[in-house]
């Protein structure tokens, strides 16, 4: 990652509109964060993350951010969950508002399995909104994607 993808990044997650898409809440700034640019013809096109990492777990919360070439989304995080799971993570999740449903569908698509719902967890535009807990397992990973 060159440091104006860093800035194409730090933009995307600082769009006030953007981000209430792709992330729940704000990670925790004193855990480390994995950030992954997928690029084409060496053109940022969207970034993937790991954050709330624990390490003793071997556990992280994912991420993603895709604001331009969407279908590209579902192959840049198969090829980065196998990249996580080989590092040596054992369990990703994933927290999604209710109403982003593309989001989930994806992540069901890539094995991801509901783990269940938190109930008017987050108030946002006048409103409150479930968030739905997904993960996969690197044995399910291994299981379905070889």
């Amino acid at each position: 990652m060159t440091e104006s993808d860093l800035l194409v990044c730090a933009k995307w997650y600082t769009d006030h509109g953007l981000l209430n898409l792709v992330k729940v809440e704000k990670p925790d700034l004193t855990l480390p964060i994995i950030l992954y640019a997928a690029k084409i013809n060496n053109v940022l096109v969207g970034a993937l993350d790991l954050f709330n990492i624990d390490i003793e777990n071997h556990k992280a919360e994912f991420g993603l951010c895709f604001p331009v070439k969407k279908g590209l989304a579902w192959i840049a995080a198969r090829k980065f969950l196998r990249m996580a799971f080989n590092a040596g993570f054992n369990r990703i999740y994933a927290r999604v508002l209710e109403d982003n449903e593309q989001v989930i569908r994806m992540a069901l698509r890539a094995g991801f399995k509901r783990d269940g719902i938190e109930r008017q967890a987050i108030y946002r535009d006048g409103k409150y909104l479930d968030i739905v807990h997904l993960s996969i397992l690197k044995k399910e990973f291994i299981e379905r994607w070889g």
